[in-house]
């Protein structure tokens, strides 16, 4: 049976113009920051590193073993009165007549310890996404929560994936215009799917004068066990209780990332 031509050409014309699935940027990034990566080379390698070891005596049996274990045990001290200091200090700044000398108490309204704070900020991001985020930080002292929540939109093609991180916070005051938090918490990554994961984060602020600020709010999760870096640095110019905030975030896992700066406002009491 002969075929007529136009229907072979019409065949050959559906080939061509049937629909194609395009990856945009956040399916990307959302699957390359999701995937479940083996540790099991990892964990054959500690295996093997703690046989070797254990096959040695516990006790110290060296200088430069001795003199490791010794610097080990100096940092872990040294970290934990930082801390311990860094608390008490953030507890003595919020009280109108501090005990310690020298230490100047928290002025309403300053943008370090606040009892309330929020930020919003509008991101111009790369791959043609935009990221427009919203966190809020309640506290009182050394104790704090903060919950944050980040919508990425893409035009071409139409997508969007939504990062909500919540920290409990330790505050530690390392003296009156510095201070570094502690944060251990919970991330979603909700895109084409869901996932979750446990969360750190360690913001630094610092207070270089009473109008100018600058910070750095990095965060990790472990989703599936890939590693998902959330990099946060801005510049503040503050009036009062209301901050101008300009500044660049980087989300980034093992091979994708989605960056660029943002403009945003804070209000913080």
């Amino acid at each position: 049976m002969k075929i007529p031509g136009f229907c072979v050409l019409l065949c050959l014309l559906c080939l061509f113009i049937s629909p194609v699935t395009q990856s945009g940027a956040l399916d990307d990034f959302e699957s390359d920051a999701t995937k479940k990566r083996s540790s099991d080379s990892s964990s054959n390698t500690a295996h093997r590193t703690s046989s070797s070891k254990s096959d040695k005596d516990d006790d110290c049996d060296s200088i430069t073993g001795c003199l490791l274990g010794a610097i080990f045990e100096g940092t872990f001290r040294f970290v934990l009165y930082v801390a311990a200091e860094g608390g008490r200090l953030s507890t003595d700044r919020m009280q109108p007549y501090p005990r310690r000398e020298g230490v100047i108490p928290r002025n309403k309204g300053d943008i370090l310890l606040p009892l309330f704070r929020f930020d919003t900020h509008i991101q111009s991001a790369s791959k043609g996404v935009i990221g427009k985020d919203l966190r809020a930080e309640f506290g009182n002292g050394p104790f704090a929560f903060q919950i944050r929540r980040s919508l990425y939109q893409e035009s071409n093609p139409s997508d969007e994936m939504t990062l909500t991180q919540w920290h409990a916070l330790y505050r530690m005051s390392l003296g009156n215009s510095i201070n570094l938090n502690l944060g251990l918490g919970h991330s979603q990554l909700k895109g084409n799917a869901e996932n979750s994961a446990v969360s750190f984060t360690f913001p630094l602020y610092v207070q270089a004068s009473k109008r100018f600020s600058w910070e750095i709010k990095p965060s990790l999760s472990n989703f599936n066990g890939s590693g998902v870096w959330d990099f946060d640095m801005a510049g503040l110019l503050t009036e009062k209780n209301y901050s101008l905030m300009l500044g660049i975030r980087r989300l980034s896992s093992l091979a994708q990332s989605i960056s660029g700066p943002y403009l945003g406002f804070s209000f913080h009491y």
